[in-house]
């Protein structure tokens, strides 16, 4: 199945962002968690990062905020 044309250009929308951050690896994140928030139209998003033996959130929205 065709991914829509508006998604497609959201996508383009977020890399955009991406693009425009400070390009510290936190401000890419955010970037990336609001945007899965809105592409996924969901009630929170989280990136986790590997540390040692454990996935840890270091960037969410929503609900998810309370637990970074």
């Amino acid at each position: 199945m065709p991914i829509p044309q508006d998604t497609l250009l959201d996508i383009i929308r977020v890399q955009q962002e991406i693009v425009e951050t400070d390009a510290s690896l936190q401000a890419v994140m955010d970037v990336v968690a609001d945007a899965a928030t809105r592409l996924t139209r969901a009630d929170a998003a989280v990136v986790e990062i590997r540390e040692d033996d454990s996935m840890v959130y270091r960037a969410a929205t929503g609900r998810a905020t309370q637990f970074v």
